[in-house]
């Protein structure tokens, strides 16, 4: 079969009878609408110039709103624009001020370096004085080494043929060593004050003698005229020179000049002169050939009895 055939044959089914009550249920379950009431259009009843009133009203209030607006906007830029100005007349005079400022502060630092190159400049012509005062007597006992030799040659002269010939000649030659030996310590202490200030230790002398091979200048000034156990020759180079080699002896080396001026820095173990931590040279004897502790002074040497 067909779906025609199909079709025909469901329609003439028998109708199946409905439920009773069925019509009735179905009424009350539904809800019919009410009937509307007739409305009034408000339009009918307001008049169309009063309508156009109500609307350029709002337009119009609408406006004074957003002019309000923009007035207080307007106000409030204003106020910021002012507090700007403000700031900015304050940030200017805060830039001026910074400038001084820095301008002051540079002419501080000036002031500053200019202050401490005066005291240095004080304090070289202070040394330099005190240079040129070592320096005239070094050229003072020179003068008079030079005043003694010719004595000696002088009496060794007038002595010739005499029976008393040996002994002025080696009394005036024992002499003229001696202020040989004084001059020799004096450009050691001369050359030592020179090594403290120049090496920037804060006035602390060498530590030995070799370190003062630039100031020295030759190593002959390490050697007594009266040493026969060592030979001036070998002292001109500074290469064969050691310290075995050096006739005196360093007492307080390596210590600060300002402590103490009477510090006994070195000395000739055979003369018993000694330079001190001032520069000065004294000529000690016996006092000065003993045992010295480092740090001795001479007035240490002077309390002793001879």
């Amino acid at each position: 079969m067909n779906d025609t055939q199909l079709e025909a044959v469901l329609r003439k089914a028998p109708a199946k009878p409905a439920p009773a009550g069925l019509l009735d249920k179905l009424e009350a379950d539904i809800a019919l609408p009410r009937p509307e009431t007739a409305r009034a259009d408000w339009r009918d009843a307001v008049p169309w110039w009063r309508r156009w009133s109500l609307a350029w009203a709002c337009v119009v209030l609408a406006a004074i709103t957003t002019l309000a607006v923009q007035q207080r906007t307007i106000t409030r830029l204003r106020e910021d624009i002012a507090s700007l100005r403000i700031g900015a007349a304050g940030l200017e005079q805060l830039v001026l001020e910074n400038k001084q400022l820095a301008a002051l502060r540079v002419q501080h630092r000036e002031l500053e370096s200019l202050r401490r190159d005066h005291l240095d400049l004080q304090r070289l012509r202070q040394e330099v004085a005190q240079l040129r005062a070592q320096a005239q007597e070094l050229a003072a006992l020179q003068a008079e080494n030079q005043r003694l030799l010719a004595e000696k040659r002088q009496v060794a002269r007038a002595a010739i043929g005499t029976a008393s010939e040996p002994d002025l000649f080696a009394q005036a030659n024992a002499r003229d060593q001696t202020i040989k030996c004084a001059t020799n310590l004096k450009q050691i202490g001369l050359a030592a004050v020179v090594w403290s200030r120049s090496n920037q230790r804060d006035n602390v002398f060498p530590p030995d003698f070799l370190s003062m091979k630039k100031e020295l200048g030759s190593g002959k000034y390490l050697v007594c005229p009266s040493d026969t156990a060592r030979s001036l020759e070998t002292m001109a180079d500074w290469a064969a020179v050691t310290s075995a080699a050096i006739t005196y002896e360093m007492i307080s080396p390596d210590l600060k000049r300002t402590n103490a001026s009477n510090i006994i820095f070195a000395r000739c173990p055979i003369h018993g002169t000694l330079v001190l931590y001032d520069g000065s040279v004294q000529q000690m004897g016996d006092k000065a050939r003993g045992k010295l502790a480092p740090g001795a002074t001479i007035d240490s040497l002077h309390q002793n009895k001879p």
